[in-house]
């Protein structure tokens, strides 16, 4: 009985220390806080020295969430176009740039007011810096004296360091030892040698040091509220240095050029000096033909770059793509049909360097103005509708048979230019050609993205835009399909890729896109896993 009252002590015992050890409790790591702001610099001419800028605000990643950066704590102005902030341009996750943003406003045109299109909504103003060009450190050289290991009193468990040239001299190996001095040496020691100027020596961190690392990952200074969040902000130094350049261009000036009533000696004020102001960057407006586009990220925290890029293993693999890609926009373009008619003087052609010189896309741009919007719906105008002949009142077979078969010959040929010929898709003619290959993950599949237009006679120019995705057997597969006109750009938006974007900071991609209409647009993101894309983010109203 005593036995087994131990053996039931002793298994209780041991079976409370194993719950005891299987509920140890891990504190798990402090979830990182992430704080990223998206937008697209737009600008005209050569980067380095635009003729015309301008920075649209597209999102921001705060507290797990998505927001419109357009809108985003706006006190007064929004939080993602605070004066200061500081935007890396990126191609495909590489950086490309850096863009300090000096001024925003808010564009907002009375109902019914004439003004240029797409100038309406948050938009921001900045200048451009240009990347740190990477240092390169000097080759490595051999040492023309090196040390050898000789023994020290005949004691070869103490080994120093000699100089070979000593021994090469004739000399013993304990010639070049330092014998002890009596005298003080030069640093007032008691017989120790002067400290080594070449040797390493450590230094305890100071606040001044804290200062400076925090100033171009998060700082913003005394003025801002300690629980704004913040983004990639300028330097103090750089901010003193901005303050000082702006209380220079505030500067009033008296010159002597002209006035009211041609007084030749009546002064005239000025804001601000006119070699300051013929410094300043023009500013963009509207949406020019030449314009170019570039994703913006503003991070408050250094992160190394993260290639989205997929390279082409050689001209063969991008021809064979291509023509997959080709192939699918031309069904998706026999689908949506063809727009009898004149493509608007107002539609926005392609922008890309490809179709700059090509006559046909100039010819198409340049077209006469439409008389009107057709009656139409998804590309079908009412009056190609196929009807009923009407009954021949006379009774004679002949003048039936013969309307009979016109109708018939007329309905074919509209179906044959509607739907194309039996065979396939009709062969139409594609100008403005983009094609982007993407890895949007680790590991992921190969993600490509076709963009182009239709170049046509008597009919209104097509946009087509298509997203596909390597299904792991060497097959694509589309995702994503996009086709309008010029003529109802805002019924269906023309859908314009921008690049790929790490908007959470997560080393996963997704696509931004350009939704631009007749006069406005709007930006949308995708996230496109196994060829099923998703949309995670659309700008509230359209700017």
């Amino acid at each position: 009985m005593r036995y087994r009252i131990l053996s039931a002590i002793t298994g209780a015992t041991i079976a409370a220390a194993t719950v005891c050890m299987g509920q140890t409790h891990k504190v798990a790591p402090q979830p990182e806080t992430v704080v990223r702001a998206v937008g697209v610099y737009e600008w005209t001419g050569d980067l380095s020295k635009p003729s015309g800028t301008r920075f649209m605000p597209v999102t921001v990643f705060i507290n797990g969430d998505l927001e419109d950066a357009g809108i985003y704590k706006p006190q007064p102005v929004p939080f993602a176009l605070d004066p200061g902030n500081v935007y890396e341009l990126q191609n495909a996750g590489l950086p490309k740039g850096t863009v300090v943003l000096e001024s925003a406003i808010h564009a907002k045109l009375p109902d019914g007011a004439p003004g240029p299109a797409f100038d309406e909504g948050w938009m921001g103003y900045g200048s451009y810096k240009a990347p740190a060009a990477s240092r390169h450190s000097a080759a490595l050289r051999p040492s023309k004296n090196l040390p050898v290991i000789s023994v020290s009193g005949g004691d070869g468990s103490k080994p120093h360091l000699g100089d070979k040239t000593g021994d090469a001299a004739g000399k013993s190996p304990d010639a070049g030892r330092s014998q002890p001095s009596s005298k003080p040496d030069a640093s007032g020691g008691d017989g120790q040698a002067a400290p080594d100027p070449d040797r390493p020596t450590m230094h305890r961190r100071t606040s001044a040091d804290d200062t400076a690392s925090n100033a171009g990952g998060g700082d913003t200074g005394s003025d801002h509220d300690a629980e704004r969040p913040t983004l990639k902000r300028r330097s103090p130094e750089e901010e003193k240095e901005a303050q000082q350049e702006k209380k220079k261009k505030e500067v009033a000036t008296v010159t002597g050029t002209g006035s009211l009533n041609d007084d030749p000696d009546r002064p005239r004020l000025h804001h601000g000096g006119e070699e300051h102001e013929d410094n300043e960057v023009p500013k963009l407006r509207g949406v020019p033909k030449d314009m170019h586009q570039m994703v913006a990220v503003s991070d408050a925290k250094n992160r190394d770059p993260h290639p989205f890029a997929r390279p082409w293993e050689d001209s063969n693999e991008h021809a064979a793509i291509l023509g997959k890609m080709q192939a699918f926009a031309r069904v998706k373009l026999a689908a949506y049909g063809v727009v009898p008619g004149v493509t608007p003087a107002s539609a926005v052609v392609g922008t890309s360097a490809a179709g700059a010189g090509n006559p046909t896309t100039a010819a198409a741009a340049t077209s006469a103005p439409d008389s009107g919007p057709p009656t139409l719906k998804r590309g079908i105008p009412k009056q190609s509708t196929v009807t009923t002949a009407t009954p021949s009142p006379s009774p004679a077979p002949s003048p039936a048979k013969s309307t009979k078969a016109a109708t018939g010959s007329s309905a074919h040929a509209r179906s044959k230019i509607r739907h194309g010929a039996p065979g396939g898709p009709a062969p139409v003619t594609l100008a403005d050609e983009d094609l982007k290959g993407y890895t949007l993950s680790y590991g992921g599949a190969a993600t490509y993205v076709y963009m182009a237009h239709t170049v046509e006679t008597g009919s209104v120019m097509r946009y087509v835009t298509i997203v596909a995705q390597d299904d792991g057997m060497g097959q694509l597969k589309v995702a994503l399909a996009s086709v309008t006109d010029a003529a109802h750009l805002d019924r269906t938006p023309w859908m314009r890729l921008i690049d790929a974007v790490d908007v959470e900071a997560s080393n996963r991609a997704s696509l931004l896109f350009e939704l631009r209409g007749q006069s406005s647009r709007q930006f949308a993101l995708y996230r496109v896993i196994a060829a099923k894309p998703e949309q995670i983010f659309l700008t509230g109203n359209p700017a």
